[in-house]
């Protein structure tokens, strides 16, 4: 019984030990076939490195006898037409130095790598380039005057030389290929072609998939490729296991070119073998590894990705939601009317600024339905061509855009009607097919209201240029015509022209101080000053204007009796003087101008109140905004210039200015801060005092 349960112990450890007895058998096996596969797969490498270096050297010299022979062409063409030989005719030079560059050209279009040609006199002075403008005059200077170009030049006078690698301007290192021209026994100069040596290297050097070596271009001491930045001093040094050198002689250059097997067969035998076994080994656990992963996870995996799968589906629905969503907060956000058709031009996307625009907000019937839409947009515009324009355009030419201005019908509301620009382009896919086209409709009403403005100030002011300058032009003549007029009638002339050129002046003086203002030329001087001081000075300064008007002016203060402020006192004297003179001229004779002012804790406040018969409803909104003037403005003239540089001056000071009108009434209201502040610094300040429109550019 004991000896039957010891042999059924021993059978398991039988069994174990004949496993790995052929488990090592078989390792062995394996091992020894894979040596002996490398063994003769480097053999063959061997083999295919000598084949590879033939190969690259015959390469070397078909570049360069392709080269050669090409310079060799255009020095028989150069032969042929002598164009060394000096003429008397400019022409004729002009003519063969033309010649030369057609023919070079060319060579140097069929002839890869060759970077520019180059003639030179026996002497090796640069005489003419192709194509001319390669090189700069001072690359070419450099180059004709490096000593490997002399010394090439020396070596080419009876045959042909190839020069060290030399700088050839921004297209880096280059060998130069210099040929005689001999013309009638005679040596008559040279062509030297310029060969990049980035292109020698491309055309030498092309490794294979299957094989990989290490490429070394020697020409005579200097190792060219790879680049290093030492010479080679000892040429017999004994190069690496398994380098095969291959030598030709090229130019009077001695050019070698070496191949090296990247694996090298200085392995030892054993550590091969044992390198064998080991991996073989790792890859017969990974194996049996991976093999168990995928038995027992393949499940899980399954199961994984489908909850991936249907994870990322939710994840793409919500993300169209959220797209969608996002897109039309977009086209929402904007102020251009922007309208989406599908290919059959029917409308299937829209922002609510372009339903604004068209009436269509509160009918969405009229955007789902295509002829409900396209009818109601040809009586919007006024005119169904006009409508269909854009949708004929794009169709026959779709890769265009197209952009034209409409101007709608004028509806009884308004003083004109609305002005739209309107852009269409057609929309492709990624695949270049036609999905559809976008139109963009930009309401350039106010744009065409600001250029008819400043046309009309154009007018404005040379009519208002024209009046003083004919006036003064007419006094000073008649001074001149009469030097023997009285005195009394002398003195009244020169006081019309004073006036004439005051006003003059006061015209020049408010365009230049809007546009300096507006680009921020003027640099405001802040100090402390007091504001009614300021304005008490003002009123004294226009008594002749008032006298003159028969208009009266009274002042009343109120609240803190402290009216100091900080400021541009020049400025600030500016503003106050437009409005007073502004409220005098609309005032009638006998009427009277009322200037209130107030004191705060923080901010002073100035009234301007005149008589006059008020700002038409219409013209409110727009008094402050440039070149602007009112349609009810009668004998009174202007350039439109006087408020907007108030406002200029009141924002620039972090005040607000606002304007009420009734009729027989007009009050001009301004806050300034006591302390100076700039507009940037008040932007997030209070509005204006209630009861008063807030000025707006």
């Amino acid at each position: 019984m004991a000896s039957a349960s010891r042999q059924s112990d021993l059978r398991p450890r039988r069994s174990h030990r004949i496993l790995a007895l052929g488990l090592f058998a078989v390792l062995a096996i394996g091992t020894m076939l894979a040596w002996q596969s490398s063994l003769i797969y480097l053999s063959g490498r061997m083999v295919a490195n000598q084949a590879e270096g033939q190969a690259a050297i015959g390469r070397l010299a078909d570049f360069f006898n392709d080269h050669i022979l090409a310079l060799r062409h255009v020095t028989q063409f150069c032969v042929s037409i002598d164009p060394l030989t000096a003429t008397a005719d400019p022409g004729e030079n002009d003519l063969r130095q033309y010649a030369i560059g057609n023919y070079c050209g060319a060579v140097l279009g069929h002839t890869p790598g060759l970077t520019a040609i180059i003639g030179l006199n026996r002497l090796g002075d640069f005489e003419w380039m192709a194509p001319p403008d390669r090189f700069s005059a001072t690359v070419i200077q450099a180059l004709t005057g490096d000593p490997q170009m002399m010394m090439t030049l020396r070596r080419a006078r009876m045959n042909l030389a190839i020069s060290q690698p030399i700088l050839l301007g921004s297209h880096g290192e280059g060998v130069i290929i210099a040929l005689p021209i001999i013309i009638g026994h005679r040596h008559r100069g040279y062509v030297a072609g310029l060969v990049s040596l980035q292109a020698l290297i491309d055309e030498l050097i092309q490794p294979e998939p299957m094989h990989a070596y290490h490429t070394r271009l020697v020409q005579g001491e200097q190792q060219l490729y790879p680049p290093v930045a030492r010479w080679l001093t000892e040429p017999d040094e004994p190069l690496e296991t398994g380098t095969s050198v291959h030598t030709q002689l090229i130019g009077g250059q001695r050019w070698q070119v070496m191949m090296s097997p990247v694996m090298s067969p200085r392995i030892a035998p054993l550590n091969l073998i044992s390198s064998t076994i080991l991996l073989l080994g790792l890859g017969l656990a990974g194996l049996a590894a991976r093999l168990l992963y995928h038995w027992l996870r393949r499940a899980d995996q399954l199961q994984v990705e489908a909850d991936e799968n249907r994870s990322r589906l939710e994840h793409a629905g919500l993300s169209l939601l959220e797209a969608r969503s996002q897109l039309e907060l977009i086209l929402n956000s904007v102020e251009e009317g922007i309208v989406l058709y599908n290919p059959e031009r029917v409308p299937i996307l829209a922002n609510q600024a372009f339903l604004r625009m068209f009436g269509m907000a509160d009918d969405s019937r009229r955007m789902r339905e295509g002829e409900g839409h396209h009818e109601h947009m040809s009586r919007a515009l006024g005119s169904e061509a006009r409508y269909w324009s854009l949708f004929e355009a794009l169709r026959r030419h779709p890769e265009q855009h197209y952009t034209d201005e409409l101007t709608l019908p004028k509806p009884a509301s308004r003083r004109q009607g609305r002005v739209y620009v309107r852009r269409a382009l057609t929309v492709t896919g990624a695949d270049g097919e036609t999905r559809g086209l976008i139109v963009i409709f930009k309401d350039a009403t106010r744009d065409k209201a600001i250029d008819r403005a400043k046309e009309e100030f154009l007018a404005n002011v040379s009519h208002e240029l024209r009046t003083p300058l004919a006036s003064i032009k007419g006094f000073a003549e008649m001074l001149r015509r009469d030097p023997e007029m009285a005195p009394d009638r002398r003195l009244e002339f020169a006081r019309i022209i004073c006036e004439e050129t005051s006003r003059l002046h006061q015209l020049v003086e408010e365009v230049l101080d809007l546009r300096q203002l507006d680009d921020g030329q003027i640099a405001f001087e802040p100090t402390t000053f007091d504001l009614r001081l300021v304005v008490e000075e003002i009123v004294q300064g226009t008594r002749a204007v008032l006298l003159s008007r028969g208009v009266g002016v009274r002042v009343e203060w109120s609240g803190s009796e402290d009216h100091r402020m900080q400021g541009d006192v020049v400025q600030i004297r500016r503003l106050v003087r437009n409005l007073l003179v502004n409220a005098v001229k609309y005032s009638p004779a006998g009427g009277q101008v009322l200037i209130l002012g107030h004191g705060g804790p923080e901010r002073l406040a100035l009234e301007i109140l005149d008589q006059g018969k008020g700002i038409d409803d219409r013209d409110l909104p727009h008094i402050f905004t440039k070149f602007y003037r009112g349609t009810s403005q009668g004998v009174h003239k202007g350039t439109g210039l006087g408020l907007a540089i108030v406002k200029h001056i009141v924002e620039s000071h972090g005040g607000h200015i606002g304007v009420r009108s009734e009729s027989g009434a007009t009050t001009f209201r301004i806050e300034l801060p006591r302390r100076y502040l700039s507009a940037a610094a008040a932007e997030s300040g209070a509005g204006t005092a209630a009861g008063f429109k807030q000025s707006s550019k």
